[in-house]
């Protein structure tokens, strides 16, 4: 196994966090002298990081057509490559000091963003995001790589694809368990007014229509027939809040009490996410760790629920959220981007406001 180009990157990046160090504590201590301080940024000026990235994913392509073995060469990147778990060292203390000094503060900079570049670069490559096994961009090199050296390699991807369409076949019926008409009915069971158990099966029943449209398409079972998934895991879901819904009618209603049947177009979306689904993500989180929304029943409020409940107002679908908020925590920098954003804007609100405010006087 090759390892001399993925070694020899992960050494040049060690070589740029050292200098970072170095930099920072001339800061503070004086203990680095000029001549050796420009040797360290001449020397960040003419490396050619990109060169030595390139002969590194050489390297990988060699190994991968060498060996052909995707878990072997997943372990050939964790073993190369340690410096980026150092680069959560440079946090925000660290960034405060290096402006209370005010010293080479544009060469910190610049080496902070190199690295920050080249590690995400690592990071992207090396570690896989939720469940997967392997990363993304890892997969995609190794698929190609084989394509190209292997000709019987498709005839063994489609067999692991038509497995993996299994595997979502058989976890679709968890996706949610609120299509579950005996469920549904013990909901509707706990809550006193009529109007309300039929506000909740219309709400269901409209929440069921949206996810046949996202999510209702043809699969292929075992004995290779194809059928759609709201036919195999929720058969006769509407027809059975249809009948409850009679059963209602039945009972007379309270002289106060109006029926009022929400209508799809009364749940049509009218808001548009503008930003990316990990903001959405780490603001629902948050939303749910201070416990700001409950539910009107007084039943637990899921975080899946609330991240859902957001996905339904915008009519958006975010893919594997689990991973992302996964990643999102592991952030080395900083853990809340977008929660900064909005206490930045509020601030910044506050003081147009007061400064509205002042003219006026």
């Amino acid at each position: 196994m090759q390892t001399t180009k993925s070694k020899g990157l992960n050494l040049l990046i060690e070589e740029a966090l050292n200098d970072f160090w170095a930099i920072y504590r001339q800061g503070k201590k004086k203990t680095l002298s000029d001549t050796d301080l420009r040797e360290m940024l001449n020397r960040l000026e003419n490396t050619d990081y990109e060169a030595y990235y390139q002969d590194f994913i050489n390297e990988l392509i060699e190994n991968i057509e060498e060996y052909k073995d995707i878990e072997l060469l997943d372990s050939y990147l964790e073993t190369s490559f340690s410096v980026a778990d150092k680069l959560n060292e440079i946090d925000d203390d660290v960034n405060r000091e290096i402006l209370k000094n005010n010293f080479e503060v544009k060469a910190l900079l610049k080496i902070r963003k190199i690295l920050e570049f080249n590690v995400e670069r690592i990071y992207d490559i090396v570690y896989a995001e939720g469940s997967s096994n392997y990363s993304d961009e890892l997969q995609r090199i190794f698929t190609e790589t084989m394509r190209k050296t292997d000709p019987d390699f498709d005839l063994g991807l489609e067999q692991k694809e038509l497995e993996a369409e299994k595997e979502t076949l058989k976890s679709a019926v968890i996706y949610e368990d609120r299509f579950d008409f005996i469920q549904l009915k013990e909901e509707c069971d706990a809550l006193e007014s009529y109007t309300l158990k039929r506000n909740l099966i219309n709400e269901r029943m409209i929440d069921f229509q949206q996810w046949q449209m996202l999510y209702d398409n043809v699969g292929v079972a075992d004995n290779l027939n194809a059928y759609f998934y709201s036919k195999l895991y929720y058969p006769n879901f509407i027809t059975l809040c249809k009948s409850e819904l009679n059963r209602y009618s039945l009972y007379q209603q309270d002289v106060a009490e109006k029926a009022v049947t929400p209508t799809p177009q009364q749940c049509i979306p009218q808001y548009v996410w503008k930003s990316s689904d990990t903001d959405l993500l780490e603001l629902a989180a948050a939303i749910y760790q201070n416990r700001s929304i409950e539910r009107k029943d007084g039943k637990t409020l899921t975080r899946k629920e609330l991240v859902d409940y957001f996905q339904q107002i915008f009519a958006i679908k975010i893919k594997d959220p689990e991973g992302k908020l996964t990643r999102a925590t592991s952030r080395k920098l900083n853990i809340t981007p977008f929660l900064d954003t909005l206490k930045i804007a509020f601030e910044n609100y506050g003081q147009e406001k007061d400064e509205k405010q002042r003219k006026r006087k």
